[in-house]
């Protein structure tokens, strides 16, 4: 695929489509490109270059579909590659106000990046959980190294960590999961796993966050640890070996309680000073 006639078509179909009498014809060439074969690095040179907000949101779109798609093309070293991407670019504009709908398909596509990928190492590494803990680890370092550019940036990073963490647990759940072409066993296999090893300890972050974040009166990042933290208590919880003795403590619970409403109280403080 010519990357450059790629970006060009997409950016002129995205004006056409504006025009009523072009809008059927620009609305073919916008779906034909986000079903084509070996779209992916097109879509990043759209990302990476477009000044085009519209065709930035159909590469993100396009990118989406791509990672279920092109699974098997993209192999092992691709997948770590595209990761890296994500939230490199996901942390890289995360200040940004105008990519909020472009950011919200990245954020999908790596929740669902990290799930189609959940269960195909070998059995005794993935017992190990290394390679899954070692997405959470890199989200944390990318979000934290923006911090460098100063807090506002470091704010907005730490969001969209936050965001990405709530994809991860909505692609997760079995109610709310993405059709990935696998059987109903894998979501359920999926599920299982995060809710044993993972799934409190991304609720404590959420808590720590928030408390974090209430104490500078945060609003915002207040409002996405709370958003977090609901749908992590709005989980449906099945019992496993492992997670026989799962369950929130009684002063686990209190102090989600007073993250929440410290969390509700700094939002609703910055939306009056606003």
């Amino acid at each position: 695929m010519d990357l450059d006639a790629a970006q060009a078509a997409v950016e002129r179909a995205c004006e056409e489509f504006k025009v009523p009498a072009t809008a059927a014809a620009a609305s073919a060439v916008l779906l034909q490109f986000r079903s084509s074969a070996g779209v992916l690095q097109a879509c990043r040179q759209i990302l990476d270059r477009s000044h085009s907000l519209d065709a930035r949101f159909h590469a993100a779109a396009a990118l989406r579909e791509a990672v279920v798609r092109e699974w098997a093309a993209l192999g092992p070293d691709g997948r770590t590659v595209l990761r890296s991407y994500l939230m490199s670019y996901l942390v890289a504009h995360a200040e940004d106000p105008a990519m909020q709908v472009v950011r919200a398909s990245l954020v999908s596509a790596l929740a669902v990046l990290l799930k189609r990928s959940w269960l195909e190492l070998e059995e005794a590494e993935a017992r190990m959980h290394h390679h899954r803990a070692t997405f959470f680890s890199e989200l944390e370092a990318a979000t934290s190294s923006a911090a460098a550019r100063g807090p506002a940036a470091g704010a907005a990073a730490r969001r969209v960590g936050v965001q990405v963490l709530e994809a991860v647990v909505g692609e997760f759940s079995v109610s709310t999961s993405s059709p990935l072409g696998l059987p109903l066993e894998h979501h359920a296999k999926c599920a299982m796993d995060l809710q044993d090893h993972f799934l409190q300890d991304i609720f404590r972050h959420a808590v720590a966050l928030g408390r974090a974040a209430a104490a500078v009166h945060d609003g915002a990042t207040c409002a996405a640890c709370l958003s977090l933290m609901t749908a992590v208590l709005a989980w449906d919880f099945r019992r496993s070996p492992s997670s026989a003795s799962f369950s929130f403590t009684t002063q686990q619970t209190m102090a989600a309680r007073a993250a929440a409403a410290a969390a509700a109280a700094a939002a609703a403080n910055t939306a009056t000073s606003a």
